[in-house]
């Protein structure tokens, strides 16, 4: 009885292994997006992570940056938060509210769309943010390939 309970976990931890979606590979994940004159092409995920969990981050020129996060109870925010920064959106909430309470920092501004992320950015030539693929195809914003 044990073998074919063990068997069983065995088959099902495989079975979720294989359906899970790899960042990357799903139609909905997301895509990092800057204003279509900004000159960057690829940036790493540690620099990514940078400008949005850094107070006043500069592009590679010396311009401020300025990231544009989604609501926190967002999907794609969630999914950039742990794939990006390495954490939780309630860690990166945190860990905003610690810089805020020190008087060193202020969160990245929120949208409630990926539209108005878009929006946001198209509009901005320091602007960076982050929208899904099916959106970021279809946007006049510039899509920055993030590798290590």
């Amino acid at each position: 009885m044990a073998r074919k309970i063990g068997f069983l976990v065995l088959f099902l931890l495989v079975w979720v292994a294989a359906n899970r979606p790899v960042v990357g590979q799903n139609a909905d994940d997301f895509r990092v997006i800057v204003h279509p004159s900004n000159p960057v092409k690829s940036l790493s995920p540690t620099i990514v992570s940078r400008f949005f969990l850094e107070h006043k981050p500069t592009w590679p020129d010396g311009t401020p940056v300025k990231p544009i996060d989604l609501t926190p109870d967002s999907l794609l925010r969630s999914e950039f938060s742990v794939e990006i920064l390495g954490r939780d959106v309630a860690a990166v909430r945190a860990h905003w509210r610690r810089l805020i309470f020190q008087g060193s920092g202020v969160p990245p501004p929120t949208r409630k769309s990926e539209s108005e992320i878009v929006q946001f950015v198209s509009s901005n030539h320091n602007a960076i943010g982050y929208v899904s693929t099916r959106v970021a195809r279809s946007a006049e914003v510039k899509v920055v390939t993030v590798t290590n």
